[in-house]
């Protein structure tokens, strides 16, 4: 796979690291756990839902990692399969444009990957420490920052991606049609 841009590079080489941690985290903790694990976590980080320790159980998150990174990677291959709202007008820009619009899917994509990685490596980490009774005070609203900064994020660079389209191609996003000024 080819990279657009450096960071993307470095941004596939930390979600790797992330999943192999996540795997780490379950393959380590394994032997130390109790026959009866966390599944689910209340707001303030406690567990409220158990089940049995197993491979699904307890790598549920990597195994997760695992096909979103490659579902991720085949979207950063092929972008056009993203389902954002230049999609619809790829087909209708010059080329130039076109991989403008791209790049920018694909920093979408990358950026994407990242949170949810952190998010699930974070998930198997709570499991692990549920699991032994060394919760956090703060372990839930942790999860609910870290995916209320995904949010935001994802809102954001969507506006962010609507304004650079406007402007640099001067059409419209709801009809296609070019942008008389």
């Amino acid at each position: 796979m080819k990279f657009e841009k450096a960071w993307h590079l470095y941004a596939f080489v930390a979600v790797i690291c992330l999943v192999v941690i996540s795997f780490l985290i379950g393959i380590v903790s394994w032997s130390g756990l109790p026959d009866i694990i966390p599944t689910h976590f209340n707001f303030e980080g406690q567990p409220d839902s158990w089940g049995n320790k197993s491979f699904l159980t307890l790598f549920f998150a990597p195994v997760l990692q695992v096909f979103m990174t490659a579902l991720f990677a085949f979207i950063y291959i092929k972008p056009q399969y993203m389902n954002m709202p230049t999609t619809l007008f790829l087909t209708t820009l010059p080329e130039k444009q076109k991989l403008r619009a791209l790049g920018l899917m694909r920093n979408v994509a990358v950026v994407t990957l990242i949170w949810v990685n952190i998010l699930f490596t974070y998930v198997s980490y709570m499991i692990v420490s549920g699991a032994r009774e060394e919760t956090l005070p703060y372990q839930g609203w942790v999860l609910i920052g870290l995916v209320a900064a995904m949010l935001i994020w994802l809102v954001w660079y969507n506006i962010h991606i609507y304004r650079i389209i406007k402007k640099e191609f001067d059409i419209n996003l709801f009809n296609g049609e070019k942008v008389k000024k």
